[in-house]
């Protein structure tokens, strides 16, 4: 009677321990960005990512997704996130400001997940794939204009992002 128990536990435990590689490596890139090279940290950063593919692919096989670990995944991403844009920011590569989009998509992440019915919004799905791939340009392609460019284009996408929450959100509320 013991051992399924453990089983169930364990099912829930491996996707969990792969998005918490993730948070390992957050500091790992920081660091050898600063004080390495970016062939380095870009390859930290496939990895990453790689984990962040890996742990829901093996939850949905496991049959052990939940809300914990969704939750979990999108808090991991943000952190990982911030501490890249972090490195980024010490070594002036970008500004304070691209700051703002990011914690506003993840503050809206966060109350659409208080909801009775949290909001699914691809959009913002999207938005965090555009930031991971924005940060995986900008270790490529090091030069300004790059990340210029590349700033421009996470403002479209912030506000196109926020109009598709605020527009889901006021057809949640007149539903209800």
């Amino acid at each position: 009677m013991i051992k399924p128990k453990k089983q169930i536990e364990m099912k829930y435990i491996i996707p969990t321990c792969v998005t918490l590689l993730r948070l390992i490596a957050a500091p790992i890139f920081y660091y050898v960005f600063l004080n390495g090279s970016c062939v380095i940290a870009f390859s930290i950063f496939i990895f990453a990512v790689l984990t962040d593919i890996a742990d829901g692919k093996i939850a949905r096989r496991l049959n052990a997704t939940s809300t914990f670990g969704a939750f979990l995944d999108v808090i991991i991403d943000f952190v990982l996130i911030t501490i890249i844009f972090l490195a980024f920011f010490k070594k002036q590569w970008y500004g304070i400001f691209v700051f703002i989009p990011i914690a506003i998509s993840f503050i809206n992440f966060i109350i659409g997940s208080r909801l009775k019915k949290p909001i699914y919004d691809p959009l913002g799905k999207y938005m965090g794939a555009f930031v991971m791939t924005m940060i995986g340009i900008t270790l490529l392609i090091p030069y300004v204009v790059v990340r210029k460019t590349l700033i421009y284009f996470l403002a479209i996408f912030f506000v196109i992002n926020i109009i598709s929450r605020t527009k889901y959100l006021r057809k949640q509320v007149r539903k209800a």
